[in-house]
């Protein structure tokens, strides 16, 4: 009773997953949707983008007000000098100030700033790669487990369909009774076979959800993984060429803005108000200033040439990374291309094996009604067969593998 009803659930199965099926975008969509380090990188890049406003908001007029009152005492001729504090202090004013910036040191940090945001979203870009490679990679091993167990299955319903006409000739005495419990064990094996990849498969859907950010426990099938072509881009139009292109012009402006750290800077301010010591005349204190601040720097131990060196280092070390990184980019890219053709090159002649064995299978099964082919025999070839069968879907799953590998390069 149990063996069949675990027999007519695998049959039903195939018919609820089917409504049910999703494929790689829904859960590469998924991913993205729910991946909080996307949003924190969206996020980081809106406040980057606000940063040049408030740059320039900074190199506007700024305008402060103040307002200080001073009592200094002198109790028995003791006190702060009068000459110092005047006794006593009032003042209110409004001050204006602005620093007088240059169009080519505006140009620089909002060159810096650019260049910020050009590495967050380069980051972002490695982010969104590495999420869709893992998230691929996951979904094609959970696509291999389901076709194991569409094979598991269908090995299954040949096993039973067999049963019957086995058992009718192993009571007409064609077979001897070890023979068919030969097979029974067979058959009983399939069932486990069948439960351990069913059980294999739902482990790998749960992780591929898990990648996905999906809170969900359900099963179901899963589409064939497409077919892309394979879009390799050049090392020089490659993010990681991009990150050290950045990381280079991130450089020279490190050094434009040394440059400009040792030119004169003037600020130029006024205050207007109301500052007075509370003479006899203290209604007469309304006034105002105006005045220039200039900072010219003529030495400083030589601080600016030591900078400029790590600069300069720091400068070749990233050109020595981007020269080592190209040759194993061109390597990779190699690696996974010849691997692609190997597996293709197995596929093709497991499947030209796998025409013969069938032919094997069918001829064999024609022979047992007569009992001219021994049980072993029979299940020998069953095994061949399956063996192969599996070989192939292995060898498709690897391809797939290294077909994402080299999709994703960076």
């Amino acid at each position: 009773m149990l063996k069949s009803l675990i027999l007519i659930f695998f049959i039903l199965f195939p018919f609820y997953l089917k409504a049910q099926e999703k494929n790689l975008d829904y859960f590469i969509n998924q991913a993205k949707t729910n991946s909080p380090l996307l949003n924190d990188y969206q996020n980081q890049l809106l406040i980057l983008s606000l940063d040049s406003s408030k740059l320039r908001a900074g190199l506007k007029p700024q305008v402060n007000a103040s307002s200080n009152l001073l009592y200094a005492p002198i109790i028995r001729g003791i006190g702060f000098d009068p000459a110092i504090t005047n006794g006593q202090i009032v003042s209110a004013l409004v001050t204006v100030s602005k620093q007088i910036t240059t169009k080519d040191r505006l140009n620089t940090l909002l060159k810096s700033l650019q260049l910020n945001r050009d590495s967050l979203g380069n980051q972002r870009a490695f982010t969104v790669l590495d999420l869709e490679r893992g998230v691929s990679a996951q979904y094609i091993t959970t696509w291999g487990d389901q076709q194991i167990v569409q094979l598991a299955k269908e090995t299954l319903q040949l096993l039973e369909k067999q049963d019957t006409l086995l058992k009718k000739l192993t009571q007409g005495s064609v077979f001897k009774q070890t023979e068919y419990l030969a097979f029974k064990v067979n058959l009983e094996q399939q069932y486990l076979t069948l439960m351990q990849s069913q059980n294999q498969y739902k482990n790998d859907f749960a992780a591929l959800n898990y990648l996905s950010g999906i809170a969900d426990t359900t099963s179901y099938a899963i589409s064939s993984p497409p077919v892309r072509v394979i879009n390799v881009p050049k090392f020089t139009e490659s993010l990681l060429f991009k990150k050290y292109q950045i990381d280079s012009l991130k450089t020279l402006n490190a050094l434009d803005q040394l440059s400009l750290n040792y030119k004169p800077k003037l600020n130029v301010f006024a205050d207007g108000g109301y500052q007075s010591s509370l003479p006899q005349q203290a209604y007469k204190n309304f006034g105002w200033s105006v005045g220039l601040n200039l900072s010219i720097p003529i030495y400083d131990g030589g601080l600016r040439k030591l900078t400029t060196q790590q600069i300069n280092l720091n400068q070749r070390t990233q050109n020595k990374y981007r020269d080592f990184y190209k040759i194993q980019y061109d390597q990779q890219k190699n690696q996974f291309q010849r691997m692609i053709d190997q597996y293709e090159s197995s596929i093709n002649k497991a499947k030209k094996q796998l025409n013969y064995s069938k032919t094997l299978i069918d001829a064999n099964a024609l022979q047992m009604k007569t009992g001219d082919v021994r049980m072993t025999d029979y299940l020998i070839s069953i095994n061949n067969y399956l063996n192969l069968r599996v070989n192939i879907i292995q060898n498709k799953i690897n391809q797939l593998q290294m077909i994402n590998q080299l999709q994703y390069l960076k």
